[in-house]
């Protein structure tokens, strides 16, 4: 699991997969794919469907009020489709919280629906059609949406945050988190950092060593949400310090302990994964389909957008 600590966030730009299944099976062209969902919206009476300069359809089922800003961070339901309408995915209000994504951002696949939400705004309900470069390029999502298909998704934007919302919520969770935990009277025990990151100091030794800031130091970490969920752990991982190579909220935990010391580091998405990467379908099994196919890094099935963390940290050694 020691790739979630690895910083990959703004490298890994999601695309679709190209070529077909099979060598000897040529891939459709957009032209026949734009006919056949030119017959879809006439054999339905669909009359008020737009084609976007990026190849695929919309027309919209609910229309809200709300004004679209593509900065912000929508929540929103979907469900999944093929061309005859059978269902492949679906998250709707009766499956629980809706999930999030940064639009944008290009950490949403299918690589069509990032560009198709970026018109949208909270109470909008729209049906896109995507060509299958669009939608899931030569991977087959279902039996029932092979490699190569047209797909229909629709969404139902049910709410919007701008980040310093975000930011906010995340900092009245950190707070109320650091409120409950049993802390001693000793006022160096949480370090507040004005980058947002806190640290509870569990362990202390104010004579050994500070964590230098360059050259290696090896850890024992523990993840987990602020849930209590647990995502991963690692005993005697090695961090270079100052090289970039783990999310800036460890590294900067890191840099305010001692050897020998035990913290917790209650990092803010914004020093943690950020916008992460979200997946239509977003179910476990089509994620690590995508991390198979290196379409999205290990940490995309694991950690949501826009999530704050806590890293129990213990400083092992450092060279």
């Amino acid at each position: 699991m020691n790739k979630l600590c690895v910083l990959a966030a703004g490298v890994w730009l999601l695309t679709g997969l190209t070529g077909c299944k099979d060598k000897d099976e040529p891939l459709p062209l957009p032209e026949e794919q734009d006919l056949t969902i030119q017959n879809y919206l006439v054999e339905n009476e669909i009359d008020n469907a737009t084609k976007s300069d990026q190849d695929f359809y919309y027309f919209p089922v609910v229309e809200g009020n709300a004004i679209p800003n593509s900065s912000n961070i929508i929540s929103f339901y979907y469900t999944v489709k093929n061309i005859d309408g059978v269902v492949v995915a679906s998250h709707t209000a009766s499956s629980g919280e809706p999930i999030k994504a940064q639009r944008d951002t290009k950490t949403i696949y299918p690589p069509g629906l990032d560009e198709a939400l970026q018109i949208l705004a909270t109470g909008d309900s729209y049906v896109f059609i995507f060509p299958s470069h669009k939608a899931y390029g030569s991977l087959e999502v279902s039996g029932d949406l092979p490699a190569n298909s047209i797909a229909i998704i629709e969404v139902e934007v049910v709410a919007e945050e701008s980040i310093n919302q975000i930011r906010q919520k995340e900092l009245q969770s950190i707070n109320n988190y650091i409120g409950d935990f049993e802390i001693s009277n000793n006022p160096d025990t949480v370090i507040n950092l004005i980058s947002g990151l806190s640290i509870i100091k569990t362990k202390r030794d104010k004579q050994a060593a500070e964590v230098p800031s360059s050259g290696t130091v090896a850890i024992n970490w523990a993840g987990k949400f602020f849930s209590g969920d647990s995502f991963g752990s690692e005993s005697g991982f090695e961090v270079n310090m100052g090289a970039d190579e783990v999310i800036t909220g460890l590294e900067a935990g890191l840099n305010n302990m001692r050897l020998g010391e035990e913290a917790q580091l209650l990092i803010p998405s914004e020093m943690a994964y950020g916008a992460s990467v979200q997946t239509v379908p977003h179910s476990a099994g089509f994620q690590d389909l995508l991390i198979e196919k290196q379409i999205i890094p290990d940490y995309g099935a694991v950690i949501p957008p826009y999530t704050p963390l806590i890293f129990v940290v213990t400083v092992v050694e450092y060279q």
